[in-house]
């Protein structure tokens, strides 16, 4: 693999015409594009945040006020102009519904003991529905089991009561729901 303009891509050999190109090759340059990227937005994120939080300690609202805006709208010039890039870089295959498997599987595996993993894979599936344009493609939001529930608060069900006024009636049908303590 090599670097062209900023974007990690094959190299020319795998490019040569006659030689196949392996999905999960693709599928590893596309993740940690999307990963370099995302290691970029964040940081500059994070920098944002702390000028934002300075100028809020300053008294400097204006200033507040303009890094809340670039804040904003740094997320979708990000994911938007990467989105750009693959699909120009990838043309055949940035829209095949198994590479993004690949791609999902791959960027787990580079973000997983990651503080910020949650965020870089909100940050890959928004490149992903940038790069399908409006077609809903439903996505798991965690990646392998998730560590903090269990089968048993999976079965749990809830049972909401939106009251205007709470009555003696409506506290004893709360307290007579079965499992309810």
């Amino acid at each position: 693999m090599s670097t062209k303009s900023g974007f990690l891509e094959l190299s020319p050999k795998h490019q040569s015409q006659g030689v196949a190109v392996n999905s999960s090759d693709v599928a590893v340059v596309i993740g940690s594009q999307i990963l370099d990227e995302f290691d970029h937005f964040y940081t500059d994120f994070t920098e944002l945040t702390q000028s934002a939080k300075t100028a809020f300690e300053r008294r400097d609202y204006s200033g507040v006020l303009t890094a809340s805006r670039n804040r904003l709208s740094m997320y979708s010039i990000s994911m938007d102009q990467l989105s750009t890039r693959i699909t120009d870089e990838f043309p055949d295959v940035s829209r095949e519904e198994s590479l993004w498997e690949g791609v999902e599987s791959h960027y787990g595996m580079l973000t997983e003991n990651r503080y910020e993993a949650d965020l870089a894979l909100a940050y890959m599936h928004s490149v992903r529905r940038a790069i399908f344009r409006s077609e809903w493609k439903p996505v798991t939001y965690s990646l392998g089991e998730t560590k903090y529930l269990s089968n048993k608060f999976v079965a749990t069900v809830v049972e909401v009561f939106q009251m205007t006024e709470i009555t003696t009636q409506t506290v004893l049908d709360i307290f007579s729901v079965p499992g309810f303590s």
